[in-house]
């Protein structure tokens, strides 16, 4: 039978401990459970708080360990799972209450795909503060859309692939990120994450603007740690800004800046328009665009997004193994295939004459090796192998390994109404294919239909 070993690391919080504790007591699971509880050295009390609870609790084992020494959060995580006796381990926060089926949802969850590595849940705020507000509205503290990581203030995995990944990372030294590095190394081994909705716990926000900002200067730290210390890793697994704009990024950093704050900028502005489709005052919604705002200065800030820490690293990793960087010669006529188009947006219905702007996303299917290369985007006729359109100039980009990079561009549709079925791929300057071919059937029109005509 499965057994669950729920950990806790907590310090110098007694009141907000008994408070979470006092809430384990009502759980219910259909598999045995075991609490740890690590304190990290707190002289407040907590290790009577916790004996007095322990001698109330007769339905599952408890463990408590205090710390010889004041250790980083990673560091009293890591000691919870090596005392922990499950196969299976749970991790909430002491400011949190759990919900009493908190853990057979996640349980439920967690054994329903063979694939999961863990699995999160929802985090409802206590107060109806404004930092609550924000932290539930953008999902802070939870990712239901987009799973490829869970969050340590509610989350459940299986020990042994933990354990086999090598636990949470020790060069976290403040709380950030670490929840998001061990999600990324059991993602890059082929686990998945699943989210239960009703596995809810209830998070005491800190109600400070000073703590508002720190909490997200140290996750975007945290990635820049992940950056300096599993720059592969991170390259394979995170949806960085620098994605778009690599080509800009790593040759012109201060054009990069210019784009991205200005990018950043308008995704600020949007916000007003999203939280309009909510029902939320206008009072609050001016307040939570301010937090967004304030949330994205200072998460880019510690990310070092602001001062190119990620293009810094690559330039001088490239530097350091100069083995690792394949330039394509732009004059050559033939060479092979080494990149892949898994996407794209080229419309289906063109108008002729006209220039579309569009999109393809590309694969360096690589582990190790970046690629640099100039290269025009080319379709071509399937029947007679001739040009149906181009880019007018060449782009300039640098693949990074097992990485999907975006490349923006734009082309003239032809001046022939036709309906034609091409091959769209990328080339040398010369015409040979620096990537495999995706089919595409492409209409070209004197005018594009009317989507609101109606038939009389």
């Amino acid at each position: 039978m499965d057994r669950i070993s729920i950990i806790i690391s907590t310090y110098k919080r007694k009141d907000q401990l008994k408070r979470l504790l006092d809430s384990f007591s009502k759980l219910s699971c259909s598999c045995p459970l075991e609490f740890v509880i690590v304190d990290n050295c707190s002289d407040d009390g907590t290790a009577t708080i916790v004996e007095n609870w322990k001698k109330t609790i007769d339905f599952a084992d408890v463990k408590f360990h205090i710390l010889a020494a004041r250790s980083p959060l990673v560091h009293s995580r890591n000691i919870g799972i090596s005392l922990s006796t499950g196969n299976i381990i749970a991790f909430t926060d002491d400011d949190c209450v759990v919900d009493p089926g908190w853990v057979e949802h996640l349980y439920q969850r967690l054994i329903s795909c063979t694939a999961y590595a863990g699995v999160g849940g929802r985090v409802l705020p206590m107060g109806d503060d404004i930092f609550s507000a924000y932290n539930t509205v953008y999902h802070c503290l939870e990712s239901p859309h987009h799973i490829n990581a869970v969050i340590t203030a509610n989350c459940m995995f299986w020990k042994q692939r933990v354990v086999d990944v090598g636990q949470f990372d020790d060069y976290f030294i403040v709380p950030g990120a670490e929840d998001t590095a061990i999600s990324m190394k059991l993602w890059l081994k082929g686990y998945r994450f699943g989210f239960e909705e009703q596995g809810i716990v209830y998070h005491d926000y800190r109600k400070s603007l000073r703590e508002f900002a720190k909490t997200f200067y140290y996750c975007g730290n945290g990635e820049k740690l992940m950056i300096e210390n599993r720059l592969k890793e991170y390259l394979q697994y995170m949806q960085y800004p620098e994605q778009i704009y690599n080509y800009i990024a790593l040759r012109n950093l201060f054009q990069f800046q210019v784009i991205f704050i200005l990018r950043m900028a308008f995704g600020i502005f949007r916000q007003f328009s999203l939280l309009g489709e909510t029902h939320i005052c206008p009072k609050k919604r001016v307040l939570l665009v301010g937090l967004y705002a304030l949330h994205q200065f200072c998460h880019h800030l510690g990310r070092g997004t602001f001062s190119g820490k990620l293009s810094k690293t690559v330039n001088k990793y490239l530097a350091d193994n100069p083995d690792r960087l394949l330039t394509i010669d732009p004059d050559a006529d033939t060479i092979s295939p080494v990149l892949e188009i898994t996407h794209d947006s080229i419309p289906s219905m063109l108008k002729r004459g006209k220039m579309v702007k569009s999109s393809i996303t590309i694969k360096n299917s690589s582990y190790d090796r970046f690629i640099s290369a100039d290269f025009l985007v080319i379709l071509e006729n399937e029947e007679d192998q001739t040009i149906f359109s181009q880019t007018p100039k060449p782009q300039n980009m640098v693949f990074f390994p097992m990485t999907e990079m975006v490349c923006h561009f734009s082309f003239k549709a032809p001046i022939t109404e036709q309906k034609t079925r091409i091959k769209l791929f990328m080339a040398t300057l010369r015409g040979a294919p620096l990537s495999g071919k995706r089919e595409k059937l492409i209409t070209v029109s004197s005018g594009l239909p009317n989507p609101n005509a109606k038939i009389r």
